[in-house]
């Protein structure tokens, strides 16, 4: 089943209730994890959110996350890094073009 959230209009508004979608989404998911921790801890059953917690969230990089997996740090960290990539070559292929648009040499 397939639902048609945009039917009848142009990409631009279609990408942004996409993204409006997974933004709720996520919002929603990560708040089921806050409410899924406090639930466990209440609960007396700590070792169940440590394991989530090794698996999920863990930064592997530090002293007590050497035996986790961490798959959501590790994909942040990738986002990020991938973010920090894109950066460098965008801001001096943006500075180039710019200077090869001006035609006065002396505005140069």
């Amino acid at each position: 089943m397939k639902f048609n959230f945009t039917k009848g209009k142009n990409n631009s508004t279609t990408l942004a209730i996409r993204m409006a979608i997974s933004l709720v989404l996520a919002l929603i998911v990560g708040v089921g994890f806050i409410l899924l921790r406090e639930s466990l801890i209440a609960h007396n059953k700590v070792s169940i959110w440590n394991g989530i917690n090794s698996i999920l969230f863990q930064d592997i990089t530090t002293y007590e996350g050497r035996n986790s997996l961490g798959i959501f740090y590790i994909l942040g960290q990738l986002f990020i890094n991938c973010l920090q990539l894109i950066i460098i070559p965008m801001v001096f292929s943006s500075i180039a073009l710019a200077m090869c648009h001006i035609s006065d040499t002396k505005k140069l």
